[in-house]
């Protein structure tokens, strides 16, 4: 408090304008957007940022825009390799079968980073069709925050950072920037909520796509035109994957969170009956099918592959697959996988096998 009785500053307020003016940050200045939910009418405050100013305080910066922060080998401008090298043989390369593993052209070739996929690949070919254009695979990062113990006072990150900076620069927080902060939708309903899982799963959607409303626009209109190290180019985004946890991904997908559920995945068909069959036949869980399931108005059309009927915001953005949309954009993470999951199942099913019981003993 008493820094602004001491000094010039009359207010906390004119305090933050000063910063803002002496280290030129005016325009990354959050908004407050005030949402009337179509469901029951009341007013969500959303704090937005502006995705031109956050992703050109990435792309303007000198000291982040090294060569050295790039992924190695990479072509920044171009999506390619610096060498020209094609990682794959092209007609090997089957998008729409999960087990299908393309041709390496080289089998000692180092595959490191996601730019040598072919998913990034065919993302760039298909966005990116100028000389001037430049690829720019956005990496969402998107998972619950909780400042309280009871799970009242917690809100959602929505982050971005991109894809041309290698890993060690990404582990860092300079590199990423916020796009918005996505509210506790139930915070002071308590049990007295009575909204269906359906109708949260599309009231959640509803902030979600005002919070990425400006990088829609944005790729409607064909990118932004800017100068990245004294080159002109045209920014062209698309979202390669999204970070998060398993419960988050879920909702991103508007696929059912339930240990109930169906289908156990939330990019395929398996339901849990046969998760542990050998060999597993997996059938990929498409766009298309979720339309399909949504125009027949048939809610067990859409239980029966383990989808919500709601407008799912990552259908209307530019998508890393273009069949899987954010189905094939969700990548498991390590925590509740392997960690709290099958190392957890592993060393359970070894000691119930090593133990001193006599159950099932002939087969110990």
């Amino acid at each position: 408090p008493g820094i602004f009785e001491e000094n010039e500053f009359s207010s906390r307020e004119r305090f933050i304008d000063h910063l803002a003016t002496r280290f030129h940050t005016n325009k990354r200045r959050p908004q407050q957007i005030n949402l009337k939910m179509p469901r029951d009418d009341r007013i969500i405050s959303l704090p937005k940022f502006d995705f031109v100013q956050e992703v050109l305080s990435l792309l303007h910066d000198s000291d982040l825009m090294r060569p050295e922060n790039f992924v190695e080998g990479y072509d920044v401008y171009t999506g390619t390799s610096l060498d020209g090298y094609d990682f794959w043989f092209s007609d090997s390369i089957k998008e729409d079968e999960m087990f299908s593993v393309p041709t390496p052209r080289d089998k000692e070739k180092i595959i490191h980073h996601f730019y040598c996929g072919t998913k990034f690949q065919r993302a760039r070919d298909r966005f990116c069709n100028k000389p001037d254009h430049m690829p720019v695979p956005l990496i969402l990062f998107y998972d619950e925050a909780n400042v309280d113990f009871f799970g009242g006072l917690k809100s959602a990150p929505i982050m971005f950072s991109l894809g041309l900076f290698k890993n060690s620069c990404r582990a860092r927080l300079l590199f990423w920037r916020i796009l918005a902060i996505v509210p506790n939708l139930s915070a002071g309903k308590g049990k007295s909520d009575t909204a269906s899982p359906d109708d949260k799963a599309k009231d959640h959607h509803y902030i979600l796509r005002e919070a990425l409303s400006e990088l829609e626009r944005i790729c409607n209109h064909g990118g932004i035109r800017t100068e990245v190290n004294g080159r002109k180019v045209t920014l062209k985004f698309w979202i390669q994957f999204v970070i998060g946890d398993t419960k988050g991904h879920n909702e991103l997908c508007g696929s059912m969170n339930s240990s109930q559920a169906n289908i156990a995945m939330n990019d395929c068909l398996c339901t849990r009956g046969n998760l542990s069959d050998i060999p597993l036949k997996c059938q990929p869980k498409t766009l298309e099918m979720v339309r399909k399931g949504r125009s027949i108005e048939d809610p067990e059309r859409l239980e029966d592959i383990g989808q919500r009927d709601l407008d799912n915001v990552f259908d209307h953005l530019p998508m890393g697959h273009p069949t899987r949309g954010i189905h094939a954009c969700t990548l498991y993470e390590c925590l509740h996988v392997f960690g709290q999951g099958i190392y957890a199942y592993i060393a359970e099913a070894v000691g119930e096998f090593m133990t001193a019981s006599k159950t099932k003993k002939e087969q110990k």
